[in-house]
């Protein structure tokens, strides 16, 4: 079978400066009526750079705030209202890392659990240098897997399928725990230390996944409800928008004005792309998100949330350029320090921007998606520069 590769970007090279500059921070006296249709501009300016369709939203102690502009599909005369859901792909991996660190708080990992001591079954086949990597490691890109970002690594796991004699499984559960073995076979890419050195990783978040699996005898997909759609009140679907109704929006990919509609998984394959969904497969809606970026604050401020204490604080110890816990350190225009993390894949983008102090947040999200092959992307750009805008607006004022 022919196996698509899937993408859940972390910051393009190239834009990374224009991401890491974006400001989660606003004036003191923000109030509701002091940045008026701000996000609804910053979406129809996106559009008209090019975006099928693209949603805005900004979230402080004083506002709360999302626009939208453009179509669902590319051809269509439906335009976006704000309800729908969107794919955050990589912004989903803080998800699964809030997932995690609950089930620390209450004992039933540890930041420190290592790979061997949670698949166990898997070490005659593990190599060595797998089975100390813990499970924070994994969460920081440190523990040396494959990136499962691009072709390569993709197809090194289809030849793998289409040479396997055996029987394959037939639940996620067990699709991800074969994948998690396959994945622990295979060397570390070539000058990688597990353990050490720093590899963005998809395959890494889906053994996470694994991990949390074998320990709970609860599949990822409901710890994520039980652990985050339902006490952090974040609704959401692991179904591709297109897929669970026409009035979703379908995923575009190309470059400007050459935009093609990205055609669904054959069921075949899909069932394969699921195994990554600790990594960022992750649909909800505006006010969802915002929701979810809005308990970053409260707990950032020092109030007491859903969030756990130890995630919270690997948050507010990131450097400008370090990552944890699906976030990566970065400055504002002012040098105050801020979250930040994208995401690309399935004809999706995405970019958070949270402030360290607790004072703003605000994404973007898009139903285009591009990527250069020098890490460029005019998608990002466009949403890069109109969340810049929303904050010299702010700023103004």
């Amino acid at each position: 079978m022919n196996v698509r590769p899937i993408k859940f970007a972390w910051l393009m090279p190239g834009l990374s400066l224009v991401v890491l500059i974006l400001t989660g921070c606003g004036s003191k006296s923000d109030s509701p009526s002091e940045l008026p249709g701000s996000a609804t501009e910053a979406a129809s300016s996106a559009v008209s750079q090019g975006l099928v369709g693209a949603v805005f939203g900004q979230v402080s102690a004083a506002q709360r705030e999302s626009g939208v502009a453009g179509l669902r599909q590319l051809g269509s005369p439906d335009v976006l209202n704000g309800q729908e859901l969107f794919l955050f792909n990589s912004n989903g991996k803080a998800m699964t890392a809030l997932v995690a660190a609950r089930l620390i708080e209450r004992g039933v990992l540890r930041w420190d659990s290592k790979i061997g001591d949670l698949l166990p079954e898997l070490q005659p086949s593990m190599r060595t240098n797998y089975r100390d990597v813990t499970l924070e490691q994994l969460l920081a890109h440190r523990g040396g897997v494959l990136a499962m970002t691009g072709g390569e690594d993709v197809q090194r796991f289809q030849t793998f399928l289409d040479n396997y004699t055996g029987d394959l499984p037939q639940t996620l559960v067990d699709r991800r725990r074969f994948f998690a073995d396959w994945m622990l076979m295979e060397p570390p890419p070539t000058g990688v230390i597990p353990g050490q050195d720093f590899l963005y990783s998809n395959a890494g978040y889906a053994l996470v996944g694994a991990m949390m699996e074998a320990v709970t005898g609860k599949s990822y997909e409901t710890l994520f409800d039980e652990e985050l759609t339902q006490p952090l009140g974040v609704p959401g679907s692991w179904i591709l928008p297109r897929l669970i109704a026409a009035d979703q929006p379908a995923g575009h990919s190309g470059a400007r004005d050459q935009l093609v509609v990205v055609a669904p998984f054959p069921a075949d394959l899909q069932q394969w792309v699921d195994v990554t969904a600790p990594a960022g497969l992750f649909s909800t809606t505006a006010a969802g998100y915002l929701t979810w970026l809005n308990w970053h604050l409260l707990a950032l401020q020092g109030q007491t949330t859903p969030l756990p204490a130890g995630y919270v604080q690997r948050l507010q110890q990131l450097a400008e350029g370090d990552y944890a816990a699906g976030w990566i350190g970065g400055v504002d225009p002012a040098g105050r320090p801020v979250l930040v993390h994208d995401g690309s894949g399935d004809g999706f983008m995405s970019i958070a921007v949270v402030d360290l102090a607790g004072q703003r947040a605000r994404f973007a999200v898009t139903n285009t998606e591009h990527s250069a092959a020098d890490g460029s992307s005019w998608v990002l750009e466009a949403l890069s520069t109109q969340l810049l805008e929303m904050d010299r607006r702010a700023q103004e004022r």
